[in-house]
């Protein structure tokens, strides 16, 4: 996959096998500002985010997907201030997010 900011026609980003793709989307307002595209054949899920918001409400994990939903909206918000290029929802699992996942557990936990 590639990832190509707004009309552009050269690549903005090389998209990696593992890649999670739009995932902010689920969890937070979001707007696409690019194209994704496949330049070989290529397996690909997608759901939409209501239903899974509806899903995830009634689930006994409810608690715990809010706590990953707040810590990573602010994530999302240090990122966008940090770097001075364009946040993308193109992220590769690396330690930063597992330290979100981490830090949105330990949230969980003191609330539980």
């Amino acid at each position: 996959f590639a990832f190509f900011l707004g009309q552009l026609e050269e690549i903005s980003e090389p998209v990696p096998a593992g890649a999670i793709v739009s995932e902010p989307a689920l969890w937070v307002v979001w707007e696409h500002r690019g194209r994704l595209v496949a330049l070989a054949p290529a397996n690909l899920m997608a759901m939409r985010a209501e239903a899974f918001q509806k899903v995830m409400v009634e689930s006994v994990s409810h608690t715990l997907c809010r706590a990953y939903a707040q810590r990573l909206r602010r994530q999302l918000m240090e990122w966008d201030m940090e770097f001075s290029e364009i946040l993308t929802d193109i992220r590769v699992v690396d330690q930063e997010m597992l330290e979100v996942v981490r830090r949105a557990y330990d949230d969980w936990k003191a609330i539980d």
